[in-house]
């Protein structure tokens, strides 16, 4: 199938009735992959850089230094928090390891007459109740006197009030009770 001819469209010769090869390209024009007239010169009045050039802002942004903080900051991080945990844990123990230990002691002392220690905090201070076992109440007062009282003498916990109960809640003996 042939079409008419236009002579205004390119790729067709400017005799009328010359027909152009198929794919050919048109008579006077450059070899194919050649840009345009004009193009990739330089436009007067324009500071434009030609072809090829990178423009500002394109492409990957230039290298900048790093500071120390923003390329160590989340080791900076790790170590500010287990510095924390450090001060907190240390003062823990600190705080509580001397009332442990002696809840430790004295529940180590008194067994078998005795169950449970436990330490009470009331204003301030320590209030040790030691719960005695069923079948040792008669003993309340002996274990007040001679296992309680020596215990808690020489420490922090010197004069610490302290109450040996039953189950049932009742006091036994306590830091008043009368020593012989």
């Amino acid at each position: 199938m042939t079409s008419p001819q236009d002579p205004n469209q390119p790729g067709w010769s400017q005799q009328p009735g010359a027909p152009q090869p198929w794919g050919a390209p048109p008579a006077g024009s450059p070899p194919p992959g050649t840009p345009p007239p004009g193009w990739g010169q330089p436009q007067p009045g324009w500071d434009q850089p030609g072809w090829g050039q990178p423009q500002p802002g394109w492409g990957p942004p230039p290298a900048q230094p790093r500071s120390f903080a923003r390329r160590h900051g989340c080791l900076l991080a790790f170590l500010v928090a287990l510095g924390v945990i450090l001060v907190l844990v240390v003062g823990c123990v600190v705080t509580m390891g001397p009332t442990i230990g002696m809840d430790l002691k004295l529940l180590a002392d008194l067994q078998p007459r005795a169950n449970q220690v436990e330490f009470q905090w009331a204003n301030g201070g320590t209030t040790w109740v030691i719960h005695v076992a069923p079948g040792h109440e008669s003993e309340a007062v002996d274990m007040a006197c001679h296992v309680v009282k020596p215990d808690l003498a020489g420490t922090q916990f010197a004069n610490s009030p302290f109450k040996l109960v039953v189950s049932q809640g009742y006091i036994l003996a306590d830091e008043t009770t009368p020593c012989s």
